[in-house]
């Protein structure tokens, strides 16, 4: 693994929920053998306020998706909606519900910034129904952070009983950063 990778990393959380993910689907102990195999140093205590390496992360999941004979972004998409139900209690719910889908879309930055830093995104435009931003991650995260930023919004919208319509990658390009190559893309969120 390149080193320049080591300062990516994904919430505790939401790690904790993707051991009992691939445990529940492919078999118990499952995720902590590809984690040792990937990870020299893994711990089997995984602090839901920690984090961890989010290039770990998106190796086993690519890994899952495979076996699991699924493509990533299905996997994404079942895994956040899976996460979300583990995460959110009754109360949260309520708050979602009581701000609706453009209050909490309006969020999303925050909400991607809580659980990693291998992914970036702002919001250029968001009202009732559409929803467009702009995502960033490194090259080497980008499609796994895309299909995770799908499922997550998938997955809230879900909660707030919404659906997504269309997920659109508008545009793609990618751009130099002290750490490497990045990509960009120009995402549009229709949802009724």
């Amino acid at each position: 693994m390149n080193n320049v990778y080591e300062r990516y990393v994904a919430k505790g959380t939401a790690v904790r929920n993707l051991r009992t993910f691939v445990d529940k689907n492919i078999g118990v102990g499952v995720f902590d053998e590809k984690m040792e195999e990937l990870e020299p140093n893994y711990n089997k205590l995984i602090l839901s306020s920690g984090w961890y390496n989010a290039y770990y992360v998106k190796v086993l999941m690519e890994q899952v998706s495979g076996e699991l004979g699924w493509t990533l972004r299905k996997l994404c998409l079942e895994f956040n909606e899976f996460s979300l139900k583990q995460d959110l209690n009754s109360l949260y719910k309520f708050f979602l519900k009581v701000g609706g889908p453009v209050r909490v879309l309006a969020s999303a930055p925050q909400l991607v910034k809580t659980y990693t830093n291998s992914l970036t995104y702002e919001v250029s435009m968001n009202d009732k129904g559409l929803h467009q931003g702009l995502v960033r991650a490194p090259e080497v995260f980008a499609e796994w952070n895309l299909n995770m930023f799908e499922g997550s919004i998938n997955g809230i919208l879900k909660t707030l009983e919404k659906r997504i319509d269309s997920f659109e990658v508008l545009d793609k390009n990618s751009y130099q950063e002290d750490d490497g190559t990045w990509i960009r893309y120009s995402v549009r969120i229709i949802y009724t």
